[in-house]
């Protein structure tokens, strides 16, 4: 009967730590974990081989190298031909404009919207992460997840940030989107 409450509670150990472990809540927990040793039973060691804790490691630090790269990136706009260079915002939503950018240049037929952005279609959706905040002149911010929005003034809303344009004023950035439609590329630099 001790050998199986032994057996039981070493499992229960087992599955908690996988749980954490494949829920990413296990951040600052070892990946080995070891079972309290019972008085008259012994302990049992459940975890990942040193091989699969090394390609784990490898595959962590592949992970962070491509975070690196991609918050490195620029974001080029070529708009009624002048090119604009905009930062990224360090968020999924970003990371997965950039995957989709690295498939090939998006150009979007972009309308005004109340004297305060320019907005257009994506043609399909991306992860969003709104929050709510203030946007100013050169903020590109997804919008409901399948649009993209270039400001030129301010407004304040759930947004998710992409970018922001830089070294342009306000009044220039209204005059290089002009007035009505215009349509606007998006490419990495």
């Amino acid at each position: 009967m001790t050998l199986l409450k032994s057996f039981v509670k070493t499992a229960l150990v087992a599955f908690l730590c996988l749980s954490l472990v494949l829920s990413g809540c296990a951040d600052d927990v070892p990946n080995t974990a070891v079972a309290e040793k019972e008085e008259d039973g012994p302990a049992i060691a459940v975890g990942q081989s040193s091989e699969q804790e090394s390609q784990d490691n490898l595959s962590q630090k592949d992970e962070a190298e491509s975070m690196k790269t991609n918050t490195a990136q620029e974001l080029l706009i070529t708009v009624n031909g002048y090119e604009l260079h905009a930062s990224f915002s360090d968020n999924p939503s970003a990371d997965a404009l950039i995957e989709l950018l690295q498939q090939a240049p998006l150009t979007i037929e972009m309308s005004d919207y109340a004297s305060m952005e320019k907005v257009g279609p994506i043609g399909r959706s991306l992860p969003r992460t709104d929050k709510q905040i203030t946007t100013g002149p050169g903020d590109i911010i997804l919008y409901q997840g399948d649009k993209l929005v270039i400001y030129y003034n301010t407004n304040s809303w759930n947004f998710t940030s992409i970018g922001k344009i830089q070294n342009v004023s306000a009044q220039k950035l209204k005059s290089i989107l002009g007035s009505g439609d215009v349509s606007v590329t998006f490419s990495l630099g």
